[in-house]
C-alpha cells in the first residue's frame, strides 16, 4: 500500500464500532505523524494505543500504528501539504 492510501487504516478504526478511537486517539496519531519518521511513528503508536486502550483489543493497536506510520510516509513522501490534507479529511470523518 502507498503511502496516500495509508490513511485509510485510521479511517477504518474511526468508523469500527469493535475498535475504540476517538478524536484524542486522531489527534494524537496526527502529533506523532508530524514529528516521527514512520518507524519510530508506529513504534510511538502502539505504546500510546496500547497505553489507553490495553491490548485486549484484537489488533486495535497495530491498525493504529499501521495508520499513524502510513501518515507518517505520506508526510515524508509527498509533503506537508498531502499530510494536512489526509489529516483534515480524518478530522472531517
Amino acid at each position: 500500500m502507498d503511502a496516500e492510501r495509508g490513511h485509510l487504516f485510521l479511517l477504518r478504526l474511526l468508523k469500527d464500532n469493535d475498535i475504540p478511537m476517538d478524536g484524542d486517539d486522531l489527534e494524537k496519531a496526527i502529533e506523532i505523524a508530524s514529528r516521527k519518521l514512520p518507524s519510530g511513528a508506529f513504534d510511538e503508536a502502539q505504546r500510546h494505543y496500547i497505553t489507553r486502550h490495553g491490548n485486549y483489543v484484537s489488533l486495535g493497536y497495530l491498525t493504529y500504528a499501521k495508520g499513524v506510520r502510513w501518515l507518517a510516509m505520506l508526510r515524508r513522501e509527498s509533503g506537508q501539504a498531502a499530510f494536512d490534507a489526509a489529516c483534515d479529511a480524518l478530522r472531517r470523518t
